[in-house]
């Protein structure tokens, strides 16, 4: 039985890969995509709980799954990579669990260029969270990009944006299953050169892909930059006095007041004003702040790039000549 796990990254293409290619593969009778009994038992807060009821639970359904005839045990799990808002924390302990249960596993892995994911998982706080500028989410003060103080300000999430872990995860991968068994996959390339990309998840899977896997398009479209700007307080402007972390409020006012607020903004936005005029900018264009991003992540990504491109021109992590796609231990 061939082991396919999708580790993430979040706002990379996962919603489009689970609704879209993955999920029409349960029609299959030998497949199983995200079997209850191993998802719930990957989930992070259950890893931290009880890791050994996990892998215990894993080891009994994998048994039942080869038992019953399962061709492919396909799992997606993006929380494998790590808390997005954490700077990818906790995935190297998740990949030690994952090479522990599935030794022979595949590891697939979509990455994005960083300074896009930032933005997008800006876009994606808004949709639940607490409204404010681009500015206060990457703890952009004073110029510069400054070393998170607090989780949250003004109740709104916060990261330090030059602290991304994309390119180790991909380098732990490499050393725990084998560069041999790591497919990256770039989300740009699902977008411009998407017929290759399936042909490369299809080898991945070593299983044909469904008819239409490879037509539909993400709905998980973020809130336009003239949405944030107008209801989302993308125009204020970030005080030094900023940097705090506000009193927790009473649980009964973020429950039964701002959840319902902020459901009746996204529901505005998303299904009213974006849908009637979507004018979109690049947020991070305001005060150079992409300009810093790009110096930090162009050759990273340059690599991860290099790495992706040789796996749709191969169609496999083995090269012709025996050696494999991975990169340098200088990386890290």
């Amino acid at each position: 039985m061939r082991t396919v796990v999708h580790v993430g990254l979040h706002k990379a293409a996962s919603r489009f890969l689970n609704h879209e290619v993955f999920a029409p593969l349960r029609q299959d009778p030998g497949v199983a995509f995200n079997p209850r009994a191993i998802a719930d038992a990957l989930r992070p807060a259950q890893l931290r709980r009880d890791a050994k009821h996990a892998r215990r639970v894993i080891r009994v359904e994998h048994e039942r799954l080869r038992a019953a005839g399962c061709t492919l045990l396909l799992l997606s799990r993006v929380g494998l990579s790590g808390d997005m808002y954490e700077h990818q924390s906790g995935h190297r302990e998740a990949l030690e669990f994952l090479r522990d249960a599935f030794p022979d596993a595949h590891v697939l892995i979509v990455v994005r260029y960083p300074p896009d994911w930032l933005l997008s998982a800006y876009r994606q706080s808004l949709v639940k969270g607490a409204a404010g500028p681009i500015e206060r989410f990457l703890n952009f003060y004073e110029g510069e990009f400054q070393p998170r103080r607090a989780r949250r300000v003004r109740d709104m999430r916060t990261l330090e944006p030059l602290r991304l872990e994309f390119e180790d995860i991909v380098v732990r991968c490499d050393r725990l299953f084998g560069a041999d068994r790591v497919w990256v996959v770039r989300q740009e390339d699902l977008r411009s050169d998407r017929e290759r990309v399936m042909a490369v998840l299809q080898a991945c899977l070593d299983h044909p892909l469904p008819r239409g896997g490879n037509g539909g398009s993400s709905r998980n479209r973020g809130f336009s930059a003239l949405a944030i700007q107008l209801f989302c307080g993308g125009r204020h402007r970030v005080r030094p006095d900023d940097v705090h972390d506000d009193q927790p409020r009473p649980r009964w006012y973020g429950r039964w007041v701002l959840r319902p607020l902020r459901r009746l903004r996204m529901i505005f936005i998303r299904h009213v004003f974006d849908r009637i005029v979507y004018r979109d900018w690049d947020l991070l264009a305001r005060n150079a702040m992409r300009e810093r991003l790009d110096a930090r992540y162009t050759d990273e990504y340059a690599r991860l790039t290099r790495r992706a491109r040789a796996l749709l021109d191969r169609g496999s992590p083995v090269i012709a000549d025996g050696q494999l796609l991975c990169i340098s231990d200088s990386a890290e």
